[in-house]
């Protein structure tokens, strides 16, 4: 198997296959280059850029390869283009705020992860759960109940109804439990053609806070789900409760992280 490893410290390093090096397409190296210079203040923000043809003398590239790369610093939400006045650096404020659930599991990025199942039974769906996953009440649902630890603490307590098929053995649904692998990021989770995610404040019931090591009444982030397939039949819904004295959501404006200076020209959002 071949070992695939990136050099550099930023977008414009090159990536290393065996004894290859993959060196990435001009159009992005133009747009990381440019997107350097929005974040060091060579352009400032509302600031005109130079001009398409400014551009194409500058790194000796076609006019396709330049709107190619212009294109990715728009896509990135970095700089906003007006036809007949030219390419702008964007200005942001709080409403350009931009958020990943990805990004609370990476906070335990260096921690020992481990997922633990507390249950997994069939039961009658009360009327709130038959709501939920468009069955009627009492008809069967599956159950889990898993708990994730970093590095041996509670960290985030999950529980998922999904409507029962006979057809789909228990542990192929454990296995494939497209909520918890969505969180994590795993990209060969089986996936959904669509879904709603809702996140609020809460306080901790009696029973997840002692599954939480927490006391009754501590704050929390519950972030609710509800997957569909393509006909819109509900496939899962669940809720997560993560500790809010380990969590938190992040949203950096502009194109850098002030945090990180190993890598000034990452998007915006993370």
């Amino acid at each position: 198997m071949e070992t695939v490893r990136r050099t550099g410290s930023g977008p414009e390093g090159t990536v290393r296959i065996g004894n290859r090096k993959i060196s990435p397409p001009v159009y992005l190296h133009i747009a990381d280059t440019i997107a350097g210079r929005l974040a060091s203040g060579a352009y400032q923000a509302g600031a005109q850029l130079p001009s398409e043809a400014q551009f194409r003398r500058e790194f000796g590239v076609s006019h396709m390869t330049v709107r190619r790369a212009l294109s990715v610093l728009t896509e990135r939400g970095l700089i906003s283009a007006t036809k007949g006045r030219g390419t702008y650096a964007r200005t942001f404020d709080l409403g350009d705020s931009a958020f990943l659930l990805r990004q609370l599991m990476e906070q335990c990025a260096g921690s020992r992860l481990t997922v633990r199942l507390l249950s997994a039974s069939t039961i009658a769906a009360n009327d709130r759960i038959a709501a939920m996953v468009d069955l009627p009440p009492g008809e069967s649902v599956v159950h889990l109940r898993q708990l994730v630890l970093s590095d041996d603490t509670p960290a985030v307590y999950h529980r998922e109804y999904v409507p029962y098929d006979a057809a789909r053995p228990l542990v192929e649904l454990l296995i494939q439990s497209t909520s918890l692998h969505g969180l994590f990021g795993d990209v060969e989770a089986e996936g959904f053609p669509r879904g709603t995610v809702t996140l609020h404040a809460t306080a901790l019931g009696r029973a997840p806070a002692r599954i939480l090591d927490e006391p009754p009444g501590a704050p929390a982030l519950r972030v609710e789900h509800l997957f569909r397939d393509a006909a819109d039949r509900p496939l899962s819904w669940g809720y997560f409760l993560l500790r809010a004295d380990l969590f938190k959501l992040r949203s950096y404006l502009g194109a850098g992280r002030p945090d990180d200076d190993t890598h000034p020209t990452t998007s915006r959002r993370y």
